[in-house]
């Protein structure tokens, strides 16, 4: 039942030099409580990308690096899994409709609509299932004509992928509309926001802002709306530290505690409503550099990740020291550590 414990050396966005100590824990769900899972959560270095589902398609985002954890403004809220049709005060909050595999249909005069919904019980939730996508075809049609002219006058190029979901389904731009009947429509929603067959439609690759939003519970990478938005910066400035996030906006506003009831309905495959409350104990981190004194530096809740069909929760705790200088990463690896578990 042992954390995940990693130390490292790096910089924050604010450019400052920091020490890093986060400790992972994995729970599973015992007795109607949590109890710390025999085997420790893993440490993500690096992005973690899933290959495509289509041949030609775009990577899936799995997992951000753990590195973010020291320097996160917030915790992120993060359910790898499901919804489910079992029919057929509150910190953070998000919904999302499923609905069944629908297909989209041309009709006379080049108005859209959707087919009707396939029954369903289970419906992945992943952005390949939500609003967005890239349309290569428009791409290829629009794009063309302009590259004699785009090194000329300095161009970067259009948008032919959908800013907030460039893995989903359902992104097309206003070119050659015939080609849509039977194209997949997508199957994720935000309620309050419906996906309708005549919003998909961008009039030109800057449109893309009054297309609908993207629906889902799993992370975003760096490159991805509206994280990508906060890697823009003046001269001298440095990185808004929302850059570390990568929840969506709904599920990283808040500083959770580690004690805080969590509600989800048709997200497990055997009950409509599953409810739990987090652990309620919080590490104490404790980092000695070189030459230095013992550190007893004040965690903070970084990351809860939820998989409700394995009844499982991993929490990621994590404090920075700001240093002087960047430290090895031998000599991290070989920094006393220790973790102590608290209620």
């Amino acid at each position: 039942m042992s954390p995940t414990v990693f130390v490292f050396s790096a910089q924050s966005p604010q450019g400052a030099q920091v020490l890093g100590i986060i400790a992972k824990r994995a729970y599973r769900l015992a007795y109607g409580r949590l109890v710390p899972d025999a085997v420790p959560p893993p440490f993500h270095e690096a992005p973690e990308y899933a290959p495509p589902a289509q041949p030609q398609g775009t990577r899936a985002f799995v997992a951000d690096s753990d590195y973010f954890a020291a320097v996160k403004p917030s915790t992120d809220v993060l359910v790898r899994g499901s919804g489910y049709s079992t029919r057929g005060p509150v910190r953070m909050r998000k919904r999302v409709r499923a609905w069944g595999e629908r297909a989209m249909r041309v009709m006379p005069g080049g108005a859209l609509s959707f087919s009707q919904p396939e029954p369903f019980t289970e419906v992945p939730l992943t952005w390949e299932l939500a609003y967005g996508g890239r349309d290569e075809h428009a791409e290829k049609c629009l794009l063309a004509p302009r590259k004699r002219f785009a090194a000329r006058r300095g161009e970067r190029g259009r948008i032919f992928a959908y800013p907030r979901n460039r893995w989903g389904r359902g992104y097309f731009l206003n070119v050659d509309i015939d080609r849509l009947e039977g194209q997949l429509a997508p199957r994720l929603e935000v309620p309050e926001e419906p996906v309708e067959a005549a919003q998909i439609l961008a009039a030109d690759p800057c449109d893309w802002k009054k297309r609908p939003a993207a629906a889902c519970y799993a992370p975003m990478d760096c490159a991805t709306f509206p994280r990508a938005a906060w890697a823009v910066r003046s001269p001298g400035t440095p990185l808004d530290a929302r850059i570390a996030n990568c929840a969506p906006s709904e599920l990283c506003g808040a500083r959770l505690q580690g004690n805080e009831r969590v509600c989800l309905m048709n997200m497990h495959p055997k009950r409509e409503l599953f409810e739990l409350e987090l652990p309620g104990e919080r590490p104490r981190l404790l980092l000695e550099p070189p030459g230095c004194s013992i550190q007893d530096l004040p965690a903070l809740l970084q990351t809860v990740l939820i998989e409700p069909a394995e009844e499982r929760v991993t929490l990621t705790w994590a404090a920075a020291l700001d240093v002087l200088a960047p430290y090895p990463a031998e000599m991290c690896r070989d920094m006393r550590r220790a973790v102590r578990w608290e209620k």
